[in-house]
């Protein structure tokens, strides 16, 4: 398919959108059980830790409870995004189905505002484990270590989704922008 107006076809960007549709499903789908799995394994984890660790500070605890938190709360955005893309409606009118679609292709979206907050969690819960009361060069070394490599990891990580949605999910939103066009003019 082309990014020539005149060349976009209907039936042809509506089988690329339910194939990539499908597959983003499936992606957030393995993703949901993934996350799940590892919230509920740290959760016991926690349990145990807190329950039979008399040396158990409350960093270890608050630690532990954000690590749970993050690893829910990315359980639960795929497990939305599997919903959401579960019930995607194409018989919609052609238009309205059209105008979804780019919503859904959009690059920057508001859904993704919290998968940064459950980042930070993992952050936040990572520099605790780090962290030693009173405070020592040691431990400032270790958190500010953790910080060089966690960030640039979220960055490249961040690139890596950025490239994707360009080889994959721009076009799509684009034709579907192209189409959308053309028919309301």
């Amino acid at each position: 398919m082309n990014n020539n107006n005149s060349n976009i076809n209907i039936s042809d960007l509506t089988f690329k959108l339910k194939n990539e549709d499908q597959r983003n499903n499936k992606i957030a789908q393995r993703f949901k059980i993934l996350y799940f799995t590892f919230g509920i394994l740290y959760a016991l984890v926690f349990i145990f830790h807190y329950i039979f660790d008399e040396e158990n500070t409350w960093m270890d605890s608050l630690s532990g409870l954000s690590y749970v938190m993050a690893w829910l709360s990315f359980a639960l955005l795929f497990r939305k995004a599997n919903k959401d893309y579960s019930h995607i409606d194409y018989s919609l009118p052609t238009i309205t189905m059209l105008q979804k679609a780019a919503k859904r292709y959009k690059l920057f979206q508001p859904r993704q505002i919290p998968a940064i907050g459950a980042a930070l969690l993992v952050d936040i819960a990572s520099c605790l484990n780090k962290l030693v009361i009173p405070l020592t060069q040691e431990s400032i070394n270790d958190i500010l270590i953790f910080q060089l490599i966690f960030f640039p990891a979220l960055i490249i990580g961040f690139a890596a989704g950025v490239l994707i949605w360009y080889k994959r999910h721009k076009p799509i939103r684009d034709n579907a922008l192209a189409l959308i066009k053309e028919l309301e003019s």
